[in-house]
């Protein structure tokens, strides 16, 4: 069994064009980039220069994790960049707790709450419809979640606006590039939303912060 299956992933390998080939590249290059962006945050937090509510992380992550869902049942792409931002934002949120040693609930927080269960309404009126109607459309469901991750991402917008010698650069652009190999690493709607308005969002950090440093 395991010499068929061999087989069959090396025929499989070996029949992808070079456009399939690259998107496949790009596509991993955005999950590992997701998982590695976590080593210069938590090092930033070891050495005490970001302060912020663990609590905050805990719920980005709950965030990606319903994206991940959505986009997994939705059966086109994109869960695993939304896994690895899940992983990424747990052992963050983690760490900072363990930094810390406490949880501070505030309007943001209360907030992203919302979010968390206005998008699971919205899952799961799409699994209703999928069990009972015969309709497999989670788009509401994916445009929902993308809306969530950026509506939530608005504090920090603000927070690099006001302190934009605080702003590591490097971290930003490292979020650009991964949305940019994840939007090339899809090919369907529902697989780049989230990318997409990801690069969206960064540049609207990075451009007025670069405007403000000069």
């Amino acid at each position: 069994m395991t010499i068929c299956f061999q087989f069959d992933l090396r025929e499989k390998l070996c029949n992808l064009s070079m456009k399939d080939w690259l998107q496949k590249l790009s596509q991993g290059l955005g999950v590992v980039g997701a998982l590695a962006i976590a080593f210069p945050i938590l090092f930033k937090i070891h050495e005490g220069e970001t302060i912020f509510n663990p609590l905050s992380y805990f719920m980005w992550s709950s965030l990606s994790v319903l994206a991940a869902v959505v986009l997994y049942r939705a059966g086109e792409g994109g869960w695993q960049l939304l896994a690895a931002y899940w992983a990424s934002d747990f052992s963050i949120a983690s760490y900072a707790y363990f930094k810390a040693r406490k949880l501070e609930f505030g309007w943001f927080e209360g907030f992203v709450i919302g979010l968390v269960a206005v998008c699971t309404i919205i899952w799961l009126r799409c699994e209703t419809k999928r069990r009972y109607s015969g309709q497999t459309d989670y788009r509401p469901s994916v445009i929902a979640n993308a809306t969530a991750l950026m509506l939530a991402g608005v504090p920090q917008v603000w927070d690099a606006w006001k302190k934009p010698n605080e702003v590591s650069m490097f971290i930003a652009w490292s979020y650009i590039g991964i949305s940019v190999a994840s939007f090339f690493g899809e090919s369907k709607f529902n697989g780049r939303l989230v990318p997409g308005v990801s690069i969206v969002y960064w540049i609207v950090i990075i451009v007025p912060v670069l405007y403000l440093r000069t």
